[in-house]
């Protein structure tokens, strides 16, 4: 692995369940303001197209529904 000849050592991983949202409509709007990085890198037609299929998928869901996000944290310790 890079890591380790770079002097690290993998010391554990979790996978973690995050509420991103608590309704359809909270998720659009963060979702709608590109605040994660890899949104910014879409050009801004094919955004548009894309929150649009979005909008039309959340709206089959009811309002109540809790949108949950599932990531993966690693802890990495340096070797001395």
């Amino acid at each position: 692995i890079e890591l380790e000849r770079q002097g690290f050592k993998l010391i554990g991983m979790k996978r973690i369940n995050q509420i991103f949202s608590t309704s359809p409509s909270e998720y659009l709007n963060k979702v709608s303001k590109r605040g994660l990085s890899a949104l910014r890198q879409i050009d801004d037609e094919s955004f548009e197209v894309g929150i649009r299929n979005l909008e039309n998928i959340l709206s089959k869901f009811r309002e109540d529904k809790t949108i949950k996000e599932r990531f993966h944290l690693f802890v990495f310790k340096a070797k001395v």
